[in-house]
């Protein structure tokens, strides 16, 4: 029993491990020696385990502020709630339940606010930062498997749309 349950752990982890090394496409490119990341709306591959989501931000958590003090969100917003307007395609392995019109509770990986150097010291890209009523178009991860009391998708990039 026990190494049947070994087993099927570790084809787990393996098939994790591939489809996280699956992508046809680089989402950089480079200009005159350059190296510039592309525009999430510009990489027509979507990430396994990834739905792309056109939204609104309704609402900013400033109450949900981290207790690790080590934390960029222990200083400022992570968390909020967006709309989704428009579901702009699904990455392989998506198996959550997105309709156009949901609320869905997400937690921005380099926080709400402006990115900075005080905050992020090592990142090379910058965020502008989302205010209640921005448009973004973005990559949602996660689900079901995160904790009740976190929220429930990330948001590791996204851009700003006008409309």
């Amino acid at each position: 029993m026990n190494a049947t349950l070994l087993k099927i752990l570790i084809l787990f982890l393996i098939f994790l491990l591939a489809a996280a090394g699956c992508s046809s496409k680089s989402e950089e490119q480079v200009n005159n020696g350059k190296t510039e990341q592309k525009s999430i709306s510009k990489i027509d591959e979507i990430s396994p385990g990834t739905i792309r989501v056109k939204a609104t931000v309704k609402k900013i958590y400033t109450d949900r502020l981290s207790k690790n003090e080590n934390s960029p969100c222990s200083k400022v917003p992570c968390n909020a709630r967006i709309i989704v307007e428009k579901i702009l395609g699904r990455g392989h392995s998506f198996n959550e339940v997105i309709h156009v019109g949901d609320s869905v509770d997400v937690n921005f990986a380099f926080t709400t606010v402006k990115t900075t150097k005080e905050l992020f010291p090592n990142i090379n890209k910058e965020y502008p930062g989302v205010s209640v009523g921005d448009k973004i178009i973005t990559n949602l991860s996660g689900g079901t498997l995160f904790l009740k009391d976190e929220a429930v998708y990330s948001i590791t990039d996204y851009e700003l749309t006008g409309n």
